[in-house]
């Protein structure tokens, strides 16, 4: 990561020296106005680095990172519809597991099918009465109703 800011200061400090003698040419940027844009760019620079949550900004860059691997997969399944295709099929083999319906009714709610959802959230229900995370999800649903 600090290899990256550095690449881009040195880019900044590039571009600066390429402009600077087109523009002394022309009077329109002075010199003491270039020595302060690479002095300001520094200060600016170190005050970053010194105040920077470094810890923050590599989770913030991994979480990232996870978030785009995540809809990456999801554009691969075919996106919600696909998902809810694939996980219908295998509710259809498999009517006696309360977790595939538990995912078919969030799908349903990422969809947004409200009615659908609760459908499946209750027959979730009746498979595993007993279940925290089906009830907590069947009582949202119907009270959404």
């Amino acid at each position: 990561m600090i290899l990256l800011y550095f690449s881009l200061s040195l880019l900044l400090l590039a571009a600066l020296s390429l402009i600077a003698p087109l523009a002394l040419q022309n009077k329109t940027i002075t010199k003491d106005f270039c020595v302060f844009s690479v002095g300001f760019t520094m200060l600016v620079t170190g005050l970053y680095f010194y105040t920077s949550d470094q810890k923050g900004l590599h989770w913030w860059y991994a979480q990232g990172r996870e978030h785009y691997q995540l809809l990456s997969q999801l554009e691969e399944l075919g996106g919600i519809n696909g998902m809810i295709e694939k996980v219908e099929k295998k509710v259809q083999a498999q009517p006696q597991d309360p977790q595939g319906w538990l995912i078919l009714g969030k799908l349903y709610l990422a969809k947004p099918n409200a009615n659908e959802a609760l459908a499946a959230f209750r027959k979730a229900k009746e498979l595993a009465p007993n279940d925290i995370e089906i009830n907590r999800y069947y009582t949202a649903a119907k009270s959404s109703q």
